[in-house]
């Protein structure tokens, strides 16, 4: 299935189409201790969003952020911000993504989103992963926790509001269109409030695992592009997914400790 969605978003789902109503040398072969499941029928959600093309920058390193100087690495992320009422901070040594209940969407979609996107690139193979916790889900909320990488897709931790509400881990694969869904599904059902995301790309095949119980489980591979691609930490949800105002259903998340395990890095 595909949908156009604005220039400033990353259609990664977890899930991501809008619900009616209401992703040096080379890495490690991904874990294999379950099989892969097989596609199934997914509900939708809102878009995820997508940052405006940047040049390619320069320099090579591999960071990780582990988020406790509480301040924001200006080195290595920019803050995505989209809508209005989504806030974000570093304190307490990890950084802390607060969407009120109130937030409006902005763009066709009518999304609203705040995290981070980086200012490097990873170029061929690449292993990433990155810490959430939930602080505050309401019922309902339809709002999805993402690691995704542009091009390419994400891993998302998500719950749907409306008739179809649900939660749990999915992903969401793209060719090199940004903006278009690709390829949707991997879908798990969980009540996890705290866990990790990982997403690996060895040649053309990305791999989202979610992690449980001391171990990565693979959700899905799926063919992707093999362009250098830019890293986000993100929360997002959309006018039509997020469906009470009232102020008990604020949402707030944290990410922790992201890192890159095994990765080739262009720097500006």
């Amino acid at each position: 299935m595909k949908k156009s969605i604005g220039s400033k978003f990353l259609a990664f789902a977890f899930i991501t189409v809008l619900v009616s109503g209401c992703a040096p040398a080379s890495i490690p072969t991904p874990p294999t201790s379950a099989p892969l499941p097989t596609d199934t029928a997914v509900p939708t959600n809102t878009p995820v969003p997508t940052p405006t093309t940047k040049p390619l920058p320069t320099a090579t390193l591999v960071p990780n952020d582990n988020f406790n100087d509480n301040a924001i690495n200006n080195l290595m992320w920019s803050i995505h911000l989209e809508g209005v009422g989504p806030t974000l901070q570093e304190t307490d040594g990890r950084l802390e993504i607060f969407l009120p209940a109130t937030s409006t969407g902005a763009g066709i979609n009518k999304v609203f989103s705040t995290g981070y996107w980086s200012k490097f690139h990873l170029v061929g193979d690449f292993d990433i992963e990155v810490e959430y916790q939930i602080l505050k889900w309401p019922k309902n909320n339809g709002v999805s926790i993402g690691l995704s990488v542009l091009p390419g897709g994400s891993v998302e931790r998500a719950r749907w509001g409306g008739p179809e509400q649900g939660e749990s881990y999915g992903t969401n694969y793209f060719q090199s269109a940004p903006g278009e869904i690709y390829d949707l599904g991997g879908e798990t059902r969980t009540k996890d409030f705290w866990g990790k995301l990982r997403l690996t790309r060895i040649g053309d095949e990305m791999t989202g695992y979610y992690f449980r119980s001391g171990e990565w489980i693979a959700l899905r591979r799926g063919k992707v592009d093999t362009s250098p691609v830019e890293v986000s930490l993100l929360v997002w949800s959309g006018d039509k997914n997020y469906i009470s105002k009232s102020p008990s259903n604020d949402i707030q998340v944290i990410f922790d400790n992201f890192i890159v395990n095994q990765g080739n890095l262009t720097w500006p």
